[in-house]
C-alpha cells in the first residue's frame, strides 16, 4: 500500500499547466523532519481552485501516493526523484483574500 501524509509549507506559489482537457497544479512542500527539511515536489490533477486558497508560505496537509520519476539527461546520465501525487490537500493556513 502506498499512502503518504505530509504537512509542510509551500515554497512557491502554485504553478498550473494545462494538457488537453486536464490540468496539473504543481508546488513544492517544505516538510520539517527533525533537524532536516525535505523539499517534496507535489502534483495535483484537476484542482485549479488550489491557487485561490494557497500561496507561498501557506501550510497544508497533503495526502496521496509517492511516485518515482526517472529520466535521462542529454549527457546520458540517469536521474530520478520522488513526487507526491496528491489526492487531497487540506488548507491549514489559507491565504487571505
Amino acid at each position: 500500500m502506498n499512502i503518504a501524509h505530509m504537512t509542510g509549507y509551500l515554497t512557491d506559489d502554485i504553478e498550473l499547466r494545462s494538457f488537453d482537457k486536464t490540468n496539473i497544479s504543481t508546488f513544492r512542500l517544505a516538510v520539517n523532519e527533525g533537524k532536516e527539511t525535505i523539499f517534496m515536489p507535489v502534483q495535483v490533477w484537476n484542482q485549479e481552485h488550489l491557487r485561490n486558497f494557497l500561496s507561498k508560505g501557506s501550510r497544508a496537509l497533503v495526502t496521496g501516493s509517492l511516485k518515482q520519476e526517472q529520466w535521462e539527461t542529454k549527457k546520458g546520465e540517469k536521474r530520478s526523484r520522488m513526487v507526491l501525487n496528491a489526492r487531497n490537500v487540506e488548507f491549514l493556513d489559507p491565504k487571505e483574500k
